[in-house]
């Protein structure tokens, strides 16, 4: 009997996405709790805060870089609240991100980031004088960004290739 070996890879490909798209959800899951937890944390009183956060200190959270931290600030946002810069950066210090390493201008890393993603994922405008995103991409479900079609040098033959 003879291994079918593409059909094998097609399989894993679908099983490969499905668990990607899985991971993306649980991170956002997991990056909107850390960042309620964190600003709940503020409301205790001083002497308090200080057990809670050696206790959140304990969990290991995935290191995440500050363009994927940017998308899921945003993502995370109300349907139709336009975010400013700003507001991001104190989502993102909400959330635990750890700005140490960048050592110029935080806020303008993040306007960076924020105006190079895809019309189709965020929307720029300016208020009152202000730049200000909004993401409109995709926020349930994750699983259209590993399937369809793959990224460029793949070369099979299957469910991935267009007519």
């Amino acid at each position: 009997m003879t291994m079918d070996y593409r059909t094998l890879l097609e399989e894993k490909f679908i099983e490969l996405g499905e668990k990607l798209a899985a991971r993306d959800g649980l991170d956002l899951e997991i990056a909107k709790l850390h960042q309620f937890v964190r600003a709940t944390l503020r409301m205790l009183p001083d002497q308090e805060q200080d057990a809670f956060e050696r206790r959140l200190d304990q969990y290991e959270f995935r290191s995440v870089g500050l363009t994927d931290a940017v998308r899921n600030a945003l993502r995370s946002a109300p349907e139709d609240a336009w975010t400013t810069g700003p507001a991001l950066r104190q989502r993102l210090i909400e959330s635990g991100f750890d700005f140490t390493g960048y050592t110029s201008n935080p806020l303008a890393s993040i306007h960076a980031i924020a105006k190079r993603f895809k019309p189709s994922e965020v929307k720029t405008q300016i208020i009152d004088g202000v730049r200000a995103f909004r993401w409109v991409g995709p926020r349930a479900s994750f699983e259209g960004r590993y399937r369809g079609k793959p990224k460029e040098g793949y070369r099979g033959k299957g469910k991935f290739d267009r007519d």
